[in-house]
């Protein structure tokens, strides 16, 4: 979930974008529907074994002809087998608001039920309910269908690895085969008939089963493709945004929860329902749930929408108590801003204040630590009292961690500058045990972090660390080998005999010298001054190491490092870990010292071109 990089996709078909521009989003649903024919059809019609027979349900006849309809009340029933029962006795006159609820009644009894007995009877009864859902499904509303559609997914989600592991005849095995099939062919079947009958009558959708229709699709994991390339999450975009203004909380957090998870960003999408929030007078509906997943939504499906960040931000800060969110609110929403790179310090530091007043974090997982303190790092925001209080509490669990847990922990550490040696020294073990496990990714992270904090971890470094390497040379990129090649100047520092295989060492050091230098107008203005008073010096100085300097002078015969640092070389004006490292580097393998000129020094000394000239000389020890 974690790391440096991030991608994004955006499934909008190109023509009803257009369509959307020149005209409006109407004319965009109506071109949707028309274009809407489901690629998998299965003309022969829906196949169900029933033991060593085989069903053929054709697209022609229907399972249930009667027009009397009884109500029965499913909720009465306790077991599976009763529920069964129950609708197969009344089929041939059910109604289709009974069938929905009986499917709503099976997911709620199958996560708790493992089931009884009558194994081949039960199956035969769950053929043909099913046959007569799917053959009946173009008489029933849209609530019934939503109801139905969310229904199945939560069953197919619940048996869809399970069942495959049961044994044969179990409850969990009849549901996996019928629902979810060999390679997901019954699913795709069923969702396929689902998609087909909802576009028929999707502007009769009201907000709530819309939103359940478009999380049942992420519940069962498949989306339809449709004629244009484009699949139905885009039909149900569109009509989802003509009808915006009637979600309510929950209903705009399903939607959009689920259109990330199912990596089907959508542009159109994402900007209305952000306008439509931000237009809000209040928010004060949104409880954590919602707020967390609407943007975590943004964030990974990489949808920008500042002002809906500031607004649900202050929200949160605007309230008195947030006893209410859970770890898991509080890390995706931490990971979400970060992520995003929407900046609200006054969120983050709400947010830090309420986890150190906490008494208890034992409902914290080593993944909310991890990622509360990856979005700090990432986002820019110190908090030094919650940072140790997690590394307290860290170091008691570090044997839980996994190694994406455990790399970005170790990595915010060292990227904040605060440097927990027993911290370091008590995960070293851990980072041992599932140095295995770690992509190179991982790898590189916990190198650099290990090299940032200068803790020699004997345990890590050594030849099976080395063999680790080199069995995943070609996986690392640019910014890996940077790492690494900092990693390999640390090992020259400590001088412990552990080097870098030859090629990868190479390779490391050429992507190190690859990045290009990027003055700053902060810069240039130093170096002018610098020019002023007669200072001989080389600007963008290339040291031995591998490391450029802003500008390297010569004070009394001793060479000195001039860095010119702004705001991304200190967090709450304390240096990073890449500025500690840095100096320290330098200074031990180039030999050369180094004079820093913050940003916030120089920016006091305004247009005073003398004052300048003066504080240099100062920092250079001529004065």
């Amino acid at each position: 979930m974690l790391g440096r990089r991030c991608t994004s996709t955006n499934n909008v078909s190109a023509a009803a974008i257009s369509i959307v521009s020149r005209y409006d989003i109407t004319s965009a649903i109506i071109y949707t529907r028309q274009r809407c024919i489901i690629r998998h059809v299965y003309p022969n019609g829906f196949h169900c074994n029933i033991g060593s027979n085989e069903l053929i349900i054709s697209q022609s006849n229907r399972c249930a002809s009667s027009t009397r309809r009884d109500y029965i009340d499913m909720r009465q029933c306790n077991t599976v087998e009763e529920l069964v029962h129950l609708a197969y006795d009344h089929l041939d006159t059910i109604s289709p608001r009974v069938i929905a609820a009986f499917w709503s009644s099976l997911a709620k009894l199958v996560q708790k039920q493992r089931g009884g007995n009558s194994r081949v009877q039960l199956n035969e009864q769950l053929v043909k309910i099913l046959c007569n859902t799917l053959e009946n499904m173009k008489r029933y509303s849209h609530i019934d269908i939503s109801t139905i559609a969310i229904s199945l997914a939560k069953i197919m989600k619940q048996v869809e690895s399970r069942g495959q592991r049961s044994a044969t005849g179990s409850l969990q095995r009849i549901l996996h085969n019928l629902l979810v099939g060999i390679n997901s062919e019954r699913k795709q079947v069923i969702f396929d008939k689902v998609t087909k009958t909802s576009v028929l009558i999707l502007s009769e959708f009201d907000a709530r089963s819309l939103s359940n229709l478009i999380y049942s699709y992420r519940l069962s994991e498949y989306v339809p493709k449709v004629e244009d390339g484009g699949t139905i999450l885009d039909i149900l975009a569109l009509e989802a945004m003509s009808k915006l203004h009637h979600f309510n909380s929950q209903d705009l957090s399903n939607m959009l929860w689920s259109y990330a998870k199912l990596e089907s960003s959508n542009l159109l999408l994402f900007k209305a329902a952000g306008d439509s929030i931000v237009d809000m007078n209040d928010v004060g509906e949104f409880n954590p749930q919602d707020l967390s997943n609407i943007i975590w939504a943004y964030a990974t499906a990489g949808e920008s929408h500042p002002k809906l960040f500031n607004k649900f931000g202050n929200h949160i800060v605007a309230m008195k108590d947030l006893g209410q969110f859970l770890p898991q609110h509080l890390s995706n929403i931490a990971w979400a801003y970060a992520t995003a790179g929407e900046s609200h310090p006054k969120l983050y530091s709400k947010f830090g204040d309420h986890i150190v007043a906490m008494k208890d974090l034992r409902h914290f997982k080593p993944q909310d630590f991890s990622n509360i303190i990856w979005s700090y790092a990432t986002a820019g925001e110190l908090h030094p009292l919650l940072f140790q209080k997690l590394a307290d509490v860290a170091i008691s669990r570090c044997n839980d961690f996994k190694p994406q847990e455990l790399s970005n922990l170790l990595w915010a550490y060292a990227t904040v500058g605060l440097i927990d040696q027993h911290l370091f020294t008590s995960f070293a073990p851990a980072v041992q045990s599932v140095l295995g496990q770690c992509n190179s990714q991982n790898v590189a992270n916990i190198a650099w972090s290990y090299a940032v904090a200068n803790v020699n971890g004997p345990l890590l470094f050594n030849t099976d660390f080395i063999n680790a390497l080199q069995a995943m040379a070609n996986d690392f990129v640019p910014e890996d080998l940077r790492q690494l090649h900092q990693w390999q100047l640390w090992q020259d520092e400590l001088k412990p005999g552990i080097d870098l295989p030859p090629a990868l060492r190479k390779k490391c050091r050429q992507a190190f010298d690859l990045r290009l230098p990027q003055p700053s107008s902060l810069q240039d203005d130093v170096v002018s001054v610098l020019s002023s008073i007669d200072m001989p010096l080389e600007e963008e100085f290339l040291t031995s190491s591998g490391y450029r300097l802003d500008a390297l002078v010569e004070v009394n015969d001793i060479k000195v490092g001039i860095e010119v640092d702004g705001p991304s070389h200190f967090i709450n004006q304390e240096p990073t870990g890449s500025t500690i490292l840095k100096r320290r580097q330098v200074s031990t393998l180039d030999g050369i010292s180094i004079v820093s000129v913050p940003y916030w020094e120089w920016n006091k000394l305004g247009k005073d071109s003398v004052q300048k000239q003066q504080y240099l000389r100062s920092k250079l020890g001529l004065v």
